[in-house]
């Protein structure tokens, strides 16, 4: 391509990425965000299980050594609505291994275990030691390494909104076979970078504070975890 067509099409992107911070707000790297599916989650009453696995690779290093990162976990069914949310604090080179059938998705905030649907992790500092200071009463602190809500509801009954992408993590998912495959093999894939807005940052946080909130325990993923050499989160917060 001439000179002249690379000036042409760098205009363009540029223009293009414009375009996309202007309809998004701020954008985070996409590898702080990444999504997977899972289905047929009814093949669990038979023994059978779908497995999230989680890595912090150690590149989050604001010092030495590298520090802890958040795995913020959002399940979705096939229906687009948040059946659960909850948070792991993994260390570096330290794996979450999570049941979809027995962590995800046993304690729905409906009560229906969704058979199909999705998994969104977003990879971020720890929120637990940040302080929101609401417009009037004491402030918020989580009582929880990582609070996927970001603070939950502050005093005035806004949303604290505290998460902090930060790439670090990378994460994969195995798949039960679907009804129309013989060989009945699980299969195992990356979870997919995707890029991660204002609005559903935020929409993420304010759908799990509402789970938390309504849901009388409903909604919260929920432990043991069967392998993992960190710490989950299964627990309310304020």
């Amino acid at each position: 391509m001439s000179r002249t067509g690379n000036s042409r099409w760098l205009a363009v992107f540029a223009i293009g990425t414009a375009c996309l911070l202007l309809a998004t707000g701020t954008v985070w790297a996409q590898s702080a965000f990444q999504v997977n599916y899972y289905s047929n989650n009814v093949n669990h009453l038979s023994g059978e299980d779908q497995t999230v696995r989680i890595v912090n690779t150690g590149s989050y290093a604001p010092s030495y050594p590298p520090a802890s990162l958040c795995a913020m976990i959002y399940v979705f069914d096939n229906m687009q609505e948040m059946k659960a949310c909850c948070g792991c604090l993994i260390s570096t080179n330290g794996l979450a291994e999570l049941s979809v059938s027995t962590n995800l998705t046993v304690n729905p905030f409906n009560g229906v275990v969704p058979n199909d649907g999705d998994v969104k992790i977003i990879s971020a500092l720890q929120n637990d030691y940040i302080n929101v200071e609401p417009p009037s009463g004491p402030p918020i602190v989580s009582n929880v390494a990582c609070d996927p809500s970001g603070g939950g509801f502050n005093t005035s009954g806004g949303y604290n909104l505290n998460l902090v992408p930060t790439a670090g993590l990378v994460s994969w998912s195995t798949h039960l076979p679907g009804y129309h495959r013989a060989d009945g093999r699980t299969t195992e894939d990356e979870f997919q970078n995707a890029v991660l807005g204002t609005s559903e940052l935020d929409g993420l946080q304010e759908q799990c504070a509402g789970i938390i909130a309504d849901g009388s325990g409903t909604g919260l993923c929920t432990g043991p975890a069967p392998n993992s050499s960190t710490v989950c989160d299964f627990t309310t917060v304020p």
